[in-house]
């Protein structure tokens, strides 16, 4: 997601999202400018999209094997990396 918004970024975006990431003096305000950047580059929803996408494989894998309650825990797991809140 870093790497997407670097590349899809403007110039004085990218030095205000260099200034926040990393530094330890970071406030929740300066955090919030950088997720805003995220979403301003379409950052989130391509994370959302990959992650959708591999949760999406991982279920093809596992069809493979028998129904047992570890398939289920591992179905589970990767849906949850989907659906879970940020």
């Amino acid at each position: 997601m870093f790497v997407h918004c670097l590349i899809n970024i403007d110039e004085s975006d990218r030095k205000v999202l260099m200034g926040i990431c990393g530094n330890p003096k970071s406030t929740p305000k300066d955090v919030q400018k950088a997720i805003g950047i995220f979403h301003k580059t379409g950052s989130i929803k391509y994370a959302q999209d990959k992650l959708n996408e591999l949760s999406k494989r991982a279920h093809g894998c596992l069809d493979v094997l028998k129904d047992s309650e570890s398939k289920n825990y591992l179905a589970g797991l990767a849906d949850y990396s989907v659906t879970r809140p940020y």
